[in-house]
């Protein structure tokens, strides 16, 4: 099942034209209204990563870039990760994402696949009662269980959180994604 998908995202991402295009589709009028739930990952955004510290969010972050359009006749939203090249050691980590929406489960279905490690991942995510966009890996099991989940700040500003679940429940705060909007020229 994975391989096929990988084999489908490569073909929507090979057709999805110039990265810093400001052409990014739009809904399929048919598609569930759930669909907005993650609209605001459409556009081209500048990435600011920073990781926990015991004294809160570090200061310094790496960059990186996000893309999101609509895709799949706008029944689903594709997004790529742009990441940083740290060294010439380290390959730079590109990824992709198709998530798509399931009325019958109320849940967003994704795979995700980065070319770091060759990995692919499938992801399941869910608004929850406290109005977040909760998103958990499915397969495979990772080293340790995290929560991450989504919350727009304003209209161009949006920010992911991951924590790290320890065993008793509790969470501890990971990494946090801001994501700013790059106006399109026009």
């Amino acid at each position: 099942m994975v391989s096929a998908l990988v084999i489908l995202m490569g073909i929507i991402s090979a057709n999805s034209g110039t990265l810093n295009s400001c052409d990014f589709g739009a809904p399929n009028p048919d598609a569930p209204a759930e669909i907005e739930q993650f609209a605001f990952m459409v556009g081209n955004h500048r990435v600011e990563a920073h990781v926990w510290t015991e004294d809160g969010w570090s200061e310094e972050y790496f960059e990186a870039e996000w893309h999101g359009r609509w895709g799949l006749d706008g029944m689903a939203i594709v997004d790529e990760w742009h990441g940083v090249v740290f060294s010439p050691d380290i390959p730079q980590n590109l990824g992709v994402n198709v998530r798509v929406y399931d009325e019958e489960t109320g849940r967003w279905n994704m795979v995700w696949q980065q070319t770091q490690n060759s990995e692919s991942q499938v992801l399941q995510a869910e608004m929850r009662d406290d109005g977040y966009l909760h998103m958990w890996r499915v397969y495979p099991d990772g080293p340790e269980p995290k929560s991450l989940f989504f919350e727009v700040i304003d209209d161009g500003h949006w920010v992911r959180f991951d924590h790290t679940i320890l065993e008793d429940g509790t969470t501890v705060p990971r990494l946090r994604i801001d994501a700013y909007e790059i106006p399109c020229e026009d």
